[in-house]
């Protein structure tokens, strides 16, 4: 069995190596299926995995695609597939090859074969008739006739709601239809809007259906309606991607976290092209003549280099960060010699940055630059529409978190040596901070 590469893979293609991968994961390739498998016994790639292509199970057409020089495969397909093959697939082809492995070794029609049969029958606990038309399949049409076919209905629902309730009610079709569509709005409306565990919504439909189904004037007894009744997670699954519609509706944040997809932004081929702004509330507790002080972190990230400027600023009670502490800060960034005049800036859509159009025509003019600057704000609220600097600022964190006076980044919830007690504050000066 031949494998190929990501490396290799991506010289015949005449891509990149991070194209190859995407190639890989997508499983296709201008119209061909592309057989991944992941290597046993290796690990290192994406998710710990080194996926490779599985040439014996590669159609000729898309050999040919590659170009690649290989003999005729003595277990091709019979033509190419259409259908997109799964992984369990290839997996579950393999493990046949294994259990027939000493089958085929013997020759046909010998006694040799008979004792193989009941020996491999007894080691993996398969019938023999399964065995034989495993092994009649592999020597009449190769490895390919191994892989298994998934279920024509894959995904889809067998019963309404389950075999038993459906043979043992005796009601008409009409009627099952209508009961099983009003619980599956039941259920939904339970997730969508409660959020409900699946155990209570199961719970909570089997006395529904109980109901429903006396009220359709069932001819069942009351006293076997329970045990008529009774629900699996089979039943609720399909309904809990309705959870997502209660994180939507109730829990925005978390929606926004977790849920919503990213994009992700190249470096920018410019140095200075593009300097991204931002303020970090800094998680230590500082007290200075007995009086507690804030740090805000101004902080300028170059979307090229990754270089980053940040300006510490100390607050007393009360006080916040002013549009002057931006510009002294950005004014640091230009002026340093791994800085420079950026050509536009993304920034936080925080007060604080509102007289920054007006401030970057000023450094035009000392820049000798006709034309203005671009600046673009980020998403309110939305710190993921800012996401490297974000990542920054979790670096520091990671620097920061090991200083006495450290609280946490949940002001509420305030991290302490002594349970009970406040957290001490940082006993350095300011100069040390």
């Amino acid at each position: 069995m031949s494998f190929l590469s990501v490396h290799d893979y991506a010289v015949a293609v005449g891509v990149e190596d991070r194209a190859a991968r995407r190639h890989f994961a997508k499983g296709k390739y201008r119209g061909h299926t592309l057989p991944v498998v992941a290597i046993k016994g290796q690990q290192g790639g994406k998710g710990s995995r080194v996926l490779a292509l599985r040439l014996d199970a590669a159609s000729p057409e898309l050999r040919e695609l590659l170009g690649l020089c290989l003999p005729a495969l003595e277990t091709p397909f019979e033509r190419a597939v259409k259908a997109s093959v799964r992984q369990e697939q290839f997996d579950k082809q393999d493990l046949r090859r294994e259990i027939i492995d000493g089958i085929l070794a013997t020759q046909p029609r010998s006694s040799e074969r008979t004792a193989a049969y009941e020996l491999t029958a007894l080691r993996s606990g398969l019938a023999v008739p399964t065995l034989r038309k495993w092994v009649g399949q592999c020597e009449a049409k190769g490895q390919a006739a191994l892989l298994p076919k998934l279920r024509s209905d894959r995904g889809k629902r067998r019963f309404l709601i389950t075999g038993k309730w459906e043979k043992g009610a005796g009601l008409s079709p009409e009627t099952m239809e209508k009961i099983a569509a009003r619980l599956a709005r039941r259920a939904r409306s339970m997730i969508a809007n409660d959020c409900t565990s699946a155990r209570e919504v199961i719970r909570l439909s089997e006395f529904e259906l109980q109901r429903l189904t006396a009220e359709a004037s069932s001819q069942v007894p009351l006293a076997q309606l329970p045990a008529l009744c009774k629900l699996h997670k089979k039943w609720v699954a399909p309904f809990e991607r309705f959870r997502l519609v209660h994180i939507h509706d109730k829990d925005h944040k978390r929606w926004q976290d977790k849920n919503v997809p990213r994009i992700r932004r190249d470096l920018h081929p410019s140095a200075m092209a593009l300097l991204m702004g931002d303020v970090h509330y800094m998680d230590i507790l500082f007290e200075c003549e007995n009086e507690p002080v804030r740090v805000r972190l101004i902080a300028w990230l170059d979307m090229s280099s990754l270089h980053a400027w940040v300006t510490p600023v100390f607050l007393s009670k009360g006080k916040g960060i002013r549009q002057e502490d931006v510009a002294q800060s950005l004014a640091q960034a230009t002026m340093c010699p791994y800085g420079g005049i950026p050509d536009a800036y993304y920034l936080d859509n925080g007060s604080e940055y509102a007289e920054l159009p007006r401030l970057t025509s000023r450094l035009g003019v000392l820049a000798n630059r006709v034309g203005g600057f671009g600046v673009t704000l980020a998403k309110a609220y939305s710190p993921q529409s800012k996401g490297d600097i974000e990542n920054f600022f979790h670096i520091l964190q990671g620097l920061y978190q090991s200083l006495p006076g450290y609280i946490g980044g949940d002001r509420t919830n305030k991290k302490s040596a002594n349970k009970g007690k406040v957290v001490a504050p940082y006993r350095g000066t300011l100069a040390q901070l």
